[in-house]
């Protein structure tokens, strides 16, 4: 288990204008597979992040799914692999510098992964939720992470972000790159960047 940080990037409160309504997003809304080398603003990364901190109400663990990302291009946030701390709203350091390769690798080696701003895992301590909801634990915690990328496709798309979802994954690797537990699962996976 990941101990305490070393070090805290504390992500702003972002409260955007909205320019792009709610209805323009959702049929505006698309994957974006190639992004440009350019940082991703802090304010709108930040915006990203607090559109996936959402806590989604079940009769089982809520708030069950953890952040892990990779950092490339994020205007004010040094490279590397973060945690995201949701009581103290920052990114606690993993591992620093230049990650790139591993972003890309450890997304089955998809080249836009690793151009990407930013990475982020969805990851969840599977035996513990398991052991406290049974077998139906699995089937909620993608739904969840749906959920919660969607909202994050939909704010990117009015931010003028490019957004993809990405299902397929080095499982086992990535869960040791952010040195988690052997009985956590990677979910889901999102990579955000300035589109191309």
């Amino acid at each position: 288990q990941v101990g305490e940080p070393s070090w805290l990037a504390p992500l702003p409160l972002v409260s955007p204008a909205a320019p792009v309504s709610l209805c323009q997003s959702l049929l505006g809304r698309r994957s974006s597979r190639q992004f440009r080398p350019a940082p991703v603003p802090k304010d709108t990364f930040s915006a990203l992040i607090q559109a996936l901190d959402v806590i989604y109400a079940t009769d089982c663990a809520s708030c069950a799914l953890e952040l892990y990302l990779i950092v490339n291009q994020v205007e004010g946030v040094p490279a590397g692999a973060y945690r995201y701390d949701a009581g103290r709203r920052g990114l606690a350091l993993v591992r620093a510098g230049n990650l790139s390769e591993w972003a890309m690798h450890l997304s089955l080696d998809q080249a836009f992964c690793g151009e990407a701003g930013a990475v982020i895992f969805f990851a969840a301590n599977l035996s513990d939720l398991v052991g406290q909801c049974g077998d139906r634990v699995y089937r909620q915690l993608h739904l969840e992470a749906g959920l919660r990328a969607e909202a994050a496709y939909l704010a990117a798309h009015a931010l003028g972000v490019g957004c993809t979802g990405i299902g397929a994954f080095y499982d086992l690797e990535t869960v040791r790159f952010f040195n988690l537990p052997d009985t956590a699962a990677i979910i889901y996976e999102l990579a955000f960047g300035i589109p191309a």
